[in-house]
């Protein structure tokens, strides 16, 4: 209440008036910086559950009057990713059947994969049975979890060429995220993109 009152009576310095004006929304928290396929991404939040993911933006300040938050998966390797596809459907198998039937493969194609025939799954290929179907995409991870462009991404730390202060900050920060994961992940996969406008 004093600075409007100041600024009323013209007491108030420029800069005060300016900011009373003029308030600015914080941007969301970054809590690190990593890059993605050698680009800098800015980590505003890290979850963990079924699998890992990072939430952030590749952009300090919006774009005009929008900005992209994306949400990776990540893993140490893309042969465990590859390993977390399998089991995610071999679970969905047994504890799930109809759904697995209905949903996931096509009730025409377990039908033809029944009777010893080769059946088309979705947009991937045709498949002689469930075994060669699992195989494939444990062989192609990027198809399951990465559902926005089907591609692995590289993860790494920061550029080779940082001042020494500005690596030990980004190390410092590795650090941490391998010791809250668990892992030190290589590969990500993007899972979605969310505009803000």
């Amino acid at each position: 209440m004093i600075p409007l009152v100041l600024a009323t009576l013209g007491l108030a310095s420029l800069s005060d008036r300016m900011h009373m004006a003029k308030k600015k929304e914080p941007g969301p928290p970054r809590i690190g910086r990593v890059l993605l396929d050698g680009s800098e991404f800015f980590i505003s939040e890290i979850r963990t559950g079924n699998w890992t993911q990072i939430e952030g933006f590749f952009t300090r300040t919006p774009v005009r009057e929008m900005d992209e938050k994306h949400t990776y998966t990540l893993f140490s390797d893309a042969e465990e990713a590859g390993r977390q596809v399998r089991l995610h459907y071999e679970e969905e198998m047994d504890n799930n059947q109809e759904e697995f039937a209905t949903f996931t493969i096509g009730l025409d194609s377990m039908i033809s994969m029944a009777r010893g025939n080769s059946a088309y799954i979705g947009e991937i290929g045709s498949f002689k049975n469930l075994e060669e179907w699992l195989d494939w995409n444990k062989e192609n991870p990027e198809n399951f979890f990465a559902r926005e462009d089907r591609q692995t991404c590289s993860i790494e730390i920061h550029p080779k060429d940082l001042q020494k202060v500005v690596q030990a900050i980004r190390e410092s920060f590795w650090d941490k995220l391998v010791e809250e994961i668990g892992f030190e992940p290589t590969v990500a996969y993007l899972e979605e993109v969310t505009i803000y406008w």
